[in-house]
């Protein structure tokens, strides 16, 4: 393997910055150098690090990331700057451009598209992305369809600030590009070489500082992805005498807004957290991260709790996210010995205990109100005790909202009678079965969100 690709991160957002360094972490041939919180930092570090490819915020204080990108391009014309934003409008994209922006790419795109950028700024790629495509794209249809004469859409063109620098086979070759040709195709098109389409695209980096994101999405992109989600599950269950736990994850996509983990606790306890972040995609990942080890480093601190683990996970999401984003959050400490179970919910579904004794079914509501919302939001808990031969089932919405070709939703409901049809099996087993149940409800329908479910399952004592 050659030299690592020497990364520099900027956000004002802790949750990013960290975010990225976890989905990073098993990503040898990118290594990250440096990072900043704002503008001016960032072109300090930049001028002491030296680093290939720099992830910018455009907004941020003291001085944004357009200022900051200026500043930077100014120093080394050759520094592969991405502008990584929740901003997705034109006005933006085309400023970061000018401001000699390589790459643009929102904060929801997957891990695989952002890994596929910082690879091609790096290699000095010309490229640019959806978004930016479909804005040129749109422009040349409107000269289409006005049937406007050379003369007009010279006009046209030269009205546009972002276009009228350019030449008329630059125009060409953007054109093309917009329709989604690749070099190959621009040259056989316009009868020029691929190496002249080449220098085309280099010309109308440097007039525009256009770079784009449209990357293939390579099956290597898509395994690295799912592999960075699956290191940040745990790898075991716990073992626990007279207990037994089974757990999946299924995500819709290549990534997935669901977590579950366990912790050892003090004393024997074990805690145990099932969680869905209200997003998809990078945004969700991200959040995912961050949210799991913040619970983890407050369950430990609060260790019989939880509702100060939630209080101190809550405000710390809050200090480090502004993006709207939010998560439920289920969390309950098991005392093994003696099958009390403490628990506080952050807006989550209910988690059904059902008992083995009678087959009723006990519903674990929620204590709070969802992780990432308020700032003085507070958290009670609860205990039950699970008792020889109970179950306790815990599941995302994946589960209860999984629809069939005719959008009929699983529903709490159905899920509450397959618990009750089934329950008394193993563990595992009757994991398999309520999943097995849920396949069936949704037939040949596309799966459109995560699903995850575990099942806690006390022994009945040996006769």
């Amino acid at each position: 393997m050659g030299t690592p690709i020497r990364l520099m991160i900027v956000d004002d957002h802790t949750l990013f910055r960290e975010g990225v360094k976890a989905l990073l972490s098993i990503t040898p041939d990118i290594v990250v150098v440096g990072e900043a919180a704002d503008g001016v930092s960032a072109v300090q570090q930049f001028r002491a690090l030296h680093p290939q490819v720099i992830l910018m915020d455009i907004n941020m204080p003291d001085s944004n990331g357009i200022n900051a990108t200026r500043e930077i391009i100014a120093d080394d014309p050759r520094a592969g700057v991405i502008m990584v934003t929740m901003l997705e409008d034109d006005a933006s994209v085309f400023t970061a451009m000018r401001a000699g922006a390589r790459g643009y790419v929102l904060k929801g795109a997957n891990p695989q598209e952002m890994l596929g950028v910082i690879r091609a700024v790096a290699e000095g790629q010309a490229l640019f992305g959806s978004a930016i495509a479909a804005r040129i794209a749109s422009f040349f249809h409107e000269i289409r369809n006005a049937k406007a004469s050379p003369m007009q859409a010279k006009k046209m063109i030269e009205g546009d600030d972002d276009l009228a620098e350019l030449s008329i086979r630059e125009r060409d070759v953007l054109e093309l590009i917009a329709a989604g040709y690749n070099n190959t195709e621009i040259a056989h098109k316009l009868v020029i070489s691929p190496k002249t389409v080449r220098h085309h695209i280099t010309n109308i980096f440097f007039r525009l500082h256009a770079q784009t994101l449209e990357l293939e999405q390579k099956t290597n992109e898509l395994k690295k992805a799912g592999q960075v989600q699956e290191s940040l599950l745990p790898e075991n269950l716990p073992k626990i005498p007279g207990w037994e736990l089974a757990v999946v994850l299924e995500p819709a996509h290549e990534t997935s807004g669901d977590f579950y983990d366990f912790l050892p606790l003090p004393d024997g306890k074990v805690g145990m957290v099932i969680a869905d972040v209200t997003d998809k995609g990078m945004s969700a990942a991200l959040y995912m991260a961050l949210s799991r080890s913040l619970w983890r480093t407050f369950a430990l601190d609060h260790p019989v709790e939880p509702e100060l683990t939630m209080t101190e996970t809550n405000r710390h999401i809050l200090a480090d996210t502004h993006g709207g984003l939010f998560i439920t959050l289920f969390y309950g400490i098991l005392n093994p010995h003696d099958g009390n179970f403490t628990y506080c919910s952050a807006g989550h579904h209910p988690a059904l205990l059902i008992r083995a004794k009678d087959s009723s079914i006990v519903e674990l509501a929620h204590t709070g109100i969802p992780l990432g919302v308020f700032n003085e939001a507070s958290w009670s808990q609860e205990c039950v005790e699970i008792k020889p031969g109970d179950a306790l089932v815990l599941y995302t919405d994946g589960i209860t909202d999984a629809q069939n070709t005719a959008e009929e939703c699983f529903d709490l409901e159905r899920l509450r009678g397959a618990v009750k049809r089934h329950h008394g099996k193993p563990a595992r087993e009757l994991l398999e079965t309520l999943l097995g149940q849920v396949h069936n409800w949704v037939g040949t329908a596309s799966q459109f969100d995560d699903i995850t479910l575990m099942v806690i399952v006390r022994e009945k004592p040996a006769c």
